[in-house]
Formats: C-alpha cells, sequence, structure tokens
C-alpha cells in the first residue's frame, strides 16, 4: 500500500512541476480507430490517435491539431474524479 501512496506522491509532483499533462477528461471516451496528422511534429506525418468526446464527438487528449478538439486549453474540460488516497496504516 506506501508503495501505491509514494506513486500517486511522485505523480501529483511531476503534475504541479508540469512534467506531466493534466488529467484526461471526464468527457474523454474510448479511441476511435482513426487518426489524424500531428500539426506541432515538424512535418514528420507523425499520426495521432483521435478518442471519443461526450462534448465534441472526438478529440485529441494531449496534442492539437486542426479541425480536431483538443484537452488542451478545452473551455469544456472537466477533471475525473479520483478514487480516495488510502488511509494510512
Amino acid at each position: 500500500m506506501r508503495a501505491d501512496l509514494l506513486a500517486r506522491l511522485r505523480e501529483s509532483t511531476a503534475r504541479k512541476k508540469g512534467l506531466l499533462g493534466p488529467l484526461p477528461c471526464r468527457h474523454l471516451g474510448a479511441a476511435t480507430h482513426e487518426t489524424t496528422l500531428c500539426d506541432a511534429c515538424g512535418g514528420t506525418k507523425t499520426r495521432l490517435k483521435l478518442f471519443a468526446c461526450a462534448v465534441f464527438g472526438r478529440c485529441l487528449p494531449y496534442n492539437r491539431a486542426d479541425g480536431v478538439a483538443s484537452c488542451v486549453g478545452c473551455v469544456k474540460y472537466e477533471a475525473p474524479d479520483l478514487p480516495p488516497a488510502p488511509a494510512p496504516s
């Protein structure tokens, strides 16, 4: 149980320092098996997986691409409910 608590603390600290992205939005669904070209990947033709979104239909959780909603900076973003931390033993 202590290892789980340490992992949660490390993740929380990393998020506060900007080393991890935001938590996935509560509207985010499963991958749709569709892809789109990455706008920020320097012309490498990298493809990004699209995900279902309860608000916009489909989206990108951590990236941006023309014509696709993104959780990054989204005004409809809502953090998911997290399970409570385990009680110390």
